[in-house]
């Protein structure tokens, strides 16, 4: 502690200090314009993302609402995403029930275990799809 007090009140640390805060002051000035620019585009490509899957999705609603043919479709796709959700997760929880149980097999245990998290984050992702169908089936069958 009184090595750092010592060096406190050295006009070396302190000119040292200025130093790197001035350095870091011009470093901060032509980098601002350059990040602003950078994460800007990133806001504009995320916008137009998102309104071309919004785009896409009210087409689908529209369709649903135009012809009941395509509601029964959407009914059974919706169905068919949770069948797959469930699935999935089914054979996931004995997947990796399986790599509990297998001590002396590494190899075993390992593929058991990625291939439980495999079927896992691909149930997330079926079960995302069946409610974005269950949602457009309602906005679509919504009484105005």
């Amino acid at each position: 502690m009184q090595k750092f007090l010592t060096d406190l009140s050295s006009i070396y640390w302190w000119i040292g200090v200025v130093l790197v805060g001035i350095v870091i002051n011009i470093i901060s000035s032509y980098l601002k314009n350059k990040l602003d620019a950078y994460f800007g585009s990133i806001s504009k490509k995320w916008a137009r993302r998102n309104k071309a899957k919004r785009d896409i999705f009210d087409c689908k609603v529209a369709r649903i609402k135009q012809n009941p043919q395509q509601l029964n479709l959407a009914l059974f796709a919706e169905m068919r995403q949770r069948n797959f959700t469930t699935q999935c997760f089914i054979i996931a929880i004995i997947s990796l029930s399986a790599a509990k149980e297998m001590s002396d097999l590494t190899y075993f245990r390992l593929f058991f275990t990625l291939l439980g998290l495999f079927l896992i984050i691909w149930g997330q992702i079926a079960l995302d799809k069946a409610s974005e169908i269950r949602e457009q089936i309602a906005i679509a069958t919504k009484e105005e």
